[in-house]
Protein backbone atom coordinates (compact mmCIF):
# COMPACT_ATOMS: atom_id res chain seq x y z
CA UNK A 1 0.00 0.00 0.00
CA UNK A 2 1.19 3.08 -0.76
CA UNK A 3 1.62 5.97 1.64
CA UNK A 4 -1.02 8.06 2.28
CA UNK A 5 -2.58 10.57 4.48
CA UNK A 6 -6.17 11.77 3.53
CA UNK A 7 -7.28 7.88 3.99
CA UNK A 8 -6.00 5.70 6.92
CA UNK A 9 -7.12 2.53 6.24
CA UNK A 10 -5.92 0.96 8.99
CA UNK A 11 -7.41 3.65 11.89
CA UNK A 12 -10.82 3.41 10.21
CA UNK A 13 -10.40 -0.43 10.89
CA UNK A 14 -8.79 -0.15 14.37
CA UNK A 15 -11.62 2.20 15.18
CA UNK A 16 -14.26 0.08 13.78
CA UNK A 17 -13.07 -2.62 15.92
CA UNK A 18 -12.72 -1.16 18.89
CA UNK A 19 -16.49 0.72 18.55
CA UNK A 20 -17.66 -2.83 18.25
CA UNK A 21 -15.65 -3.81 21.28
CA UNK A 22 -16.69 -1.04 23.30
CA UNK A 23 -20.77 -1.89 22.25
CA UNK A 24 -19.94 -5.85 23.35
CA UNK A 25 -18.61 -4.70 26.40
CA UNK A 26 -21.71 -2.44 27.38
CA UNK A 27 -23.96 -4.78 26.60
CA UNK A 28 -22.51 -7.28 28.56
CA UNK A 29 -21.94 -4.71 31.52
CA UNK A 30 -25.75 -4.13 31.41
CA UNK A 31 -26.83 -7.78 31.28
CA UNK A 32 -23.97 -8.24 34.16
CA UNK A 33 -25.77 -5.29 36.12
CA UNK A 34 -29.08 -6.60 35.79
CA UNK A 35 -28.96 -9.87 35.72
CA UNK A 36 -31.10 -10.22 32.59
CA UNK A 37 -29.86 -10.97 29.09
CA UNK A 38 -32.51 -9.58 26.81
CA UNK A 39 -33.07 -5.91 28.43
CA UNK A 40 -34.27 -4.88 24.71
CA UNK A 41 -36.34 -6.28 21.81
CA UNK A 42 -32.71 -6.13 19.59
CA UNK A 43 -31.11 -8.50 22.20
CA UNK A 44 -33.34 -11.67 21.20
CA UNK A 45 -37.01 -10.37 19.99
CA UNK A 46 -37.98 -13.92 19.26
CA UNK A 47 -36.98 -14.81 22.92
CA UNK A 48 -38.62 -11.66 24.17
CA UNK A 49 -42.05 -12.43 22.66
CA UNK A 50 -41.72 -16.46 24.38
CA UNK A 51 -40.56 -14.94 27.62
CA UNK A 52 -43.37 -12.19 27.81
CA UNK A 53 -45.83 -14.81 26.88
CA UNK A 54 -44.40 -17.37 29.99
CA UNK A 55 -44.46 -14.17 32.18
CA UNK A 56 -47.61 -13.41 32.21
CA UNK A 57 -48.72 -17.11 32.67
CA UNK A 58 -46.73 -16.98 35.36
CA UNK A 59 -48.56 -14.21 36.97
CA UNK A 60 -51.59 -15.95 36.48
CA UNK A 61 -50.72 -18.70 38.04
CA UNK A 62 -49.49 -16.65 41.47
CA UNK A 63 -52.63 -15.22 41.33
CA UNK A 64 -54.43 -18.69 40.88
CA UNK A 65 -52.38 -19.88 43.78
CA UNK A 66 -53.85 -16.94 46.50
CA UNK A 67 -57.69 -18.08 44.57
CA UNK A 68 -57.16 -21.41 45.75
CA UNK A 69 -55.32 -20.58 49.18
CA UNK A 70 -58.70 -18.53 49.69
CA UNK A 71 -60.65 -20.71 48.53
CA UNK A 72 -59.11 -23.48 51.40
CA UNK A 73 -59.72 -20.86 53.70
CA UNK A 74 -63.01 -20.80 53.28
CA UNK A 75 -63.61 -24.10 53.54
CA UNK A 76 -62.13 -24.52 56.33
CA UNK A 77 -63.93 -21.64 58.14
CA UNK A 78 -67.35 -23.11 57.31
CA UNK A 79 -66.34 -26.41 58.22
CA UNK A 80 -65.07 -24.91 61.08
CA UNK A 81 -68.59 -23.90 61.98
CA UNK A 82 -69.90 -27.31 61.27
CA UNK A 83 -67.48 -29.50 63.83
CA UNK A 84 -68.70 -26.72 66.31
CA UNK A 85 -72.22 -27.60 65.53
CA UNK A 86 -72.01 -31.43 65.20
CA UNK A 87 -70.15 -30.98 68.74
CA UNK A 88 -73.32 -29.28 69.92
CA UNK A 89 -75.56 -32.61 68.56
CA UNK A 90 -73.57 -34.51 71.23
CA UNK A 91 -74.69 -32.60 73.78
CA UNK A 92 -78.35 -32.56 72.52
CA UNK A 93 -78.44 -36.14 72.58
CA UNK A 94 -77.79 -36.50 76.29
CA UNK A 95 -80.19 -34.25 76.65
CA UNK A 96 -82.93 -35.94 75.19
CA UNK A 97 -81.08 -39.29 76.27
CA UNK A 98 -81.40 -37.70 80.04
CA UNK A 99 -84.90 -36.88 79.11
CA UNK A 100 -85.73 -40.24 77.97
CA UNK A 101 -85.97 -41.30 81.32
CA UNK A 102 -88.91 -42.25 83.56
CA UNK A 103 -87.17 -41.32 86.76
CA UNK A 104 -87.43 -37.22 85.64
CA UNK A 105 -90.50 -35.54 86.71
CA UNK A 106 -92.04 -32.98 84.44
CA UNK A 107 -89.60 -30.12 86.09
CA UNK A 108 -86.76 -31.83 85.55
CA UNK A 109 -87.31 -32.08 81.66
CA UNK A 110 -88.06 -28.59 81.65
CA UNK A 111 -84.84 -27.93 82.88
CA UNK A 112 -83.29 -30.10 79.88
CA UNK A 113 -85.38 -28.51 77.23
CA UNK A 114 -84.08 -24.98 78.32
CA UNK A 115 -80.95 -26.43 77.65
CA UNK A 116 -82.12 -27.92 74.31
CA UNK A 117 -83.26 -24.56 73.37
CA UNK A 118 -80.61 -22.58 74.36
CA UNK A 119 -78.27 -25.08 71.46
CA UNK A 120 -81.00 -24.72 68.96
CA UNK A 121 -80.94 -20.70 69.44
CA UNK A 122 -76.99 -20.65 69.00
CA UNK A 123 -77.12 -22.78 65.93
CA UNK A 124 -79.66 -20.40 64.42
CA UNK A 125 -77.14 -17.63 65.40
CA UNK A 126 -74.19 -19.53 63.88
CA UNK A 127 -75.95 -19.60 60.99
CA UNK A 128 -76.78 -15.81 60.69
CA UNK A 129 -73.16 -14.34 61.70
CA UNK A 130 -71.00 -17.17 60.06
CA UNK A 131 -69.34 -15.36 57.27
CA UNK A 132 -65.80 -15.42 55.55
CA UNK A 133 -64.79 -11.89 54.28
CA UNK A 134 -68.97 -10.96 54.13
CA UNK A 135 -69.61 -14.04 52.37
CA UNK A 136 -72.36 -15.47 54.79
CA UNK A 137 -71.89 -19.38 55.39
CA UNK A 138 -74.40 -20.94 56.71
CA UNK A 139 -77.50 -19.61 55.45
CA UNK A 140 -77.83 -15.67 56.84
CA UNK A 141 -78.43 -12.59 54.35
CA UNK A 142 -75.58 -12.30 52.34
CA UNK A 143 -74.56 -8.79 50.96
CA UNK A 144 -74.55 -10.27 47.80
CA UNK A 145 -78.12 -11.07 46.93
CA UNK A 146 -76.79 -13.56 44.01
CA UNK A 147 -75.57 -15.75 46.73
CA UNK A 148 -78.81 -17.31 48.60
CA UNK A 149 -79.36 -20.50 51.48
CA UNK A 150 -78.65 -23.56 49.60
CA UNK A 151 -76.84 -22.29 46.47
CA UNK A 152 -73.96 -22.27 44.57
CA UNK A 153 -70.78 -20.56 45.07
CA UNK A 154 -67.99 -20.68 42.42
CA UNK A 155 -64.60 -20.29 43.21
CA UNK A 156 -62.22 -19.53 40.53
CA UNK A 157 -59.43 -22.42 40.89
CA UNK A 158 -57.57 -22.06 37.25
CA UNK A 159 -56.61 -19.15 35.02
CA UNK A 160 -59.42 -19.19 32.51
CA UNK A 161 -62.40 -18.26 32.21
CA UNK A 162 -64.01 -22.15 31.41
CA UNK A 163 -66.03 -24.31 33.57
CA UNK A 164 -63.25 -26.57 34.02
CA UNK A 165 -61.17 -23.78 36.10
CA UNK A 166 -64.15 -23.47 38.48
CA UNK A 167 -65.10 -25.11 41.52
CA UNK A 168 -68.71 -24.73 42.98
CA UNK A 169 -69.19 -24.73 46.68
CA UNK A 170 -72.70 -25.43 48.15
CA UNK A 171 -74.21 -22.70 50.33
CA UNK A 172 -76.43 -24.35 52.99
CA UNK A 173 -78.99 -23.49 55.08
CA UNK A 174 -78.30 -23.93 59.01
CA UNK A 175 -81.31 -22.73 60.72
CA UNK A 176 -82.98 -24.90 62.85
CA UNK A 177 -86.33 -24.91 61.14
CA UNK A 178 -83.83 -26.17 57.94
CA UNK A 179 -81.66 -28.11 59.69
CA UNK A 180 -84.32 -29.48 61.63
CA UNK A 181 -86.50 -30.35 59.45
CA UNK A 182 -84.20 -31.54 56.70
CA UNK A 183 -81.91 -34.06 58.63
CA UNK A 184 -85.23 -35.88 60.58
CA UNK A 185 -87.38 -35.84 57.47
CA UNK A 186 -90.04 -34.12 59.55
CA UNK A 187 -92.14 -31.40 58.65
CA UNK A 188 -91.49 -28.05 60.40
CA UNK A 189 -94.68 -28.36 62.59
CA UNK A 190 -94.32 -31.67 63.68
CA UNK A 191 -94.74 -32.11 66.84
CA UNK A 192 -91.15 -33.59 67.77
CA UNK A 193 -90.25 -29.88 67.41
CA UNK A 194 -91.56 -26.93 69.19
CA UNK A 195 -91.26 -23.00 68.71
CA UNK A 196 -88.02 -21.62 70.14
CA UNK A 197 -88.33 -18.22 69.02
CA UNK A 198 -89.12 -17.07 72.72
CA UNK A 199 -85.11 -18.18 73.21
CA UNK A 200 -83.62 -17.69 69.51
CA UNK A 201 -83.76 -14.24 67.16
CA UNK A 202 -84.99 -16.00 64.12
CA UNK A 203 -88.32 -15.78 63.17
CA UNK A 204 -88.49 -19.19 62.35
CA UNK A 205 -86.65 -20.66 65.24
CA UNK A 206 -87.41 -24.38 66.19
CA UNK A 207 -86.17 -27.22 68.92
CA UNK A 208 -86.54 -30.43 69.60
CA UNK A 209 -89.31 -31.25 71.97
CA UNK A 210 -87.93 -33.63 75.24
CA UNK A 211 -90.69 -32.46 77.49
CA UNK A 212 -92.59 -35.67 76.96
CA UNK A 213 -90.76 -38.87 77.76
CA UNK A 214 -92.06 -40.06 74.49
CA UNK A 215 -90.62 -37.62 72.74
CA UNK A 216 -87.90 -37.72 74.54
CA UNK A 217 -86.70 -41.10 72.88
CA UNK A 218 -87.81 -40.63 69.30
CA UNK A 219 -85.63 -37.43 69.36
CA UNK A 220 -82.50 -39.44 70.47
CA UNK A 221 -82.84 -40.98 66.89
CA UNK A 222 -83.68 -37.92 65.42
CA UNK A 223 -81.09 -36.07 66.49
CA UNK A 224 -78.65 -39.10 65.47
CA UNK A 225 -80.41 -38.41 62.35
CA UNK A 226 -78.85 -34.54 62.46
CA UNK A 227 -75.52 -35.42 63.56
CA UNK A 228 -75.38 -38.02 60.56
CA UNK A 229 -76.38 -35.14 58.33
CA UNK A 230 -73.63 -32.56 59.36
CA UNK A 231 -71.01 -35.56 59.14
CA UNK A 232 -72.20 -35.24 55.72
CA UNK A 233 -71.83 -31.99 55.02
CA UNK A 234 -68.17 -31.92 56.56
CA UNK A 235 -67.54 -34.85 54.43
CA UNK A 236 -68.57 -32.83 51.13
CA UNK A 237 -66.11 -29.62 52.81
CA UNK A 238 -63.27 -32.32 53.25
CA UNK A 239 -63.55 -33.88 49.75
CA UNK A 240 -63.71 -30.13 48.51
CA UNK A 241 -60.46 -29.38 50.54
CA UNK A 242 -58.51 -31.64 49.70
CA UNK A 243 -59.29 -31.42 45.70
CA UNK A 244 -58.35 -27.30 46.32
CA UNK A 245 -54.85 -28.99 48.02
CA UNK A 246 -54.09 -31.20 45.27
CA UNK A 247 -55.08 -27.53 43.01
CA UNK A 248 -52.78 -25.83 44.40
CA UNK A 249 -49.77 -28.18 44.47
CA UNK A 250 -50.15 -28.86 40.73
CA UNK A 251 -49.88 -25.46 40.04
CA UNK A 252 -46.93 -24.89 42.33
CA UNK A 253 -45.22 -27.43 40.59
CA UNK A 254 -46.81 -26.16 36.98
CA UNK A 255 -45.42 -21.98 38.27
CA UNK A 256 -41.85 -23.63 39.04
CA UNK A 257 -41.35 -25.37 35.83
CA UNK A 258 -42.38 -22.31 34.05
CA UNK A 259 -39.93 -19.89 35.95
CA UNK A 260 -37.23 -22.13 35.06
CA UNK A 261 -37.99 -22.39 31.81
CA UNK A 262 -38.48 -18.56 32.00
CA UNK A 263 -34.95 -17.92 33.39
CA UNK A 264 -33.04 -20.15 30.82
CA UNK A 265 -34.41 -17.42 28.13
CA UNK A 266 -33.85 -14.18 29.82
CA UNK A 267 -31.61 -14.73 32.87
CA UNK A 268 -27.83 -13.64 32.52
CA UNK A 269 -25.32 -16.17 33.18
CA UNK A 270 -23.06 -14.45 35.16
CA UNK A 271 -20.23 -16.47 34.63
CA UNK A 272 -20.38 -16.56 30.75
CA UNK A 273 -21.26 -12.95 30.97
CA UNK A 274 -18.17 -12.10 33.54
CA UNK A 275 -16.11 -14.28 30.80
CA UNK A 276 -17.62 -12.27 27.78
CA UNK A 277 -16.53 -8.87 29.45
CA UNK A 278 -13.25 -9.82 30.48
CA UNK A 279 -12.91 -10.89 26.76
CA UNK A 280 -14.67 -7.81 24.79
CA UNK A 281 -12.38 -5.35 27.18
CA UNK A 282 -9.45 -7.15 26.46
CA UNK A 283 -10.31 -6.61 22.68
CA UNK A 284 -10.74 -3.03 23.40
CA UNK A 285 -7.85 -2.54 24.46
CA UNK A 286 -5.97 -3.68 21.90
CA UNK A 287 -8.21 -2.13 19.21
CA UNK A 288 -7.09 1.20 20.88
CA UNK A 289 -3.73 0.37 20.71
CA UNK A 290 -3.70 -0.57 17.19
CA UNK A 291 -5.30 2.77 16.57
CA UNK A 292 -2.76 4.99 18.42
CA UNK A 293 -0.36 3.24 16.23
CA UNK A 294 -2.73 3.38 12.76
CA UNK A 295 -2.79 7.29 13.61
CA UNK A 296 1.20 7.33 14.61
CA UNK A 297 2.11 5.59 10.68
CA UNK A 298 0.97 8.81 8.81
CA UNK A 299 4.22 10.59 10.71
CA UNK A 300 6.47 8.80 8.51
CA UNK A 301 5.58 10.71 5.64
CA UNK A 302 7.33 13.96 7.30
CA UNK A 303 10.31 11.80 6.38
CA UNK A 304 10.03 12.27 3.01
CA UNK A 305 8.86 15.47 3.52
CA UNK A 306 12.30 17.16 4.87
Amino acid sequence: MGMIIRSNIPSLEAKSTLRKSSKKSSEAMEKLASGIKINKAADDASGLSVSKKMRAQITALETVNENNQDGVNLVQTTEGYMSEIQEMTTRMTELASKAANGVLDTEDRDALQDEMDELCAEIDRMASTANFNGVKLLGGERSNPSVAPDSILSLQIGDSSTSSDKVSMKIYDLHSDELLSSATGLPVDSDMFKVNTDVSSYKNAISFDITDQDKAIQNVEHIRELCNEISSIRSDYGALQNRLDYTITNFASTHSNLTESESRITDTNMAKGALGLTQHNIMGQAAQSMLSQANAEPQSVLDLLR
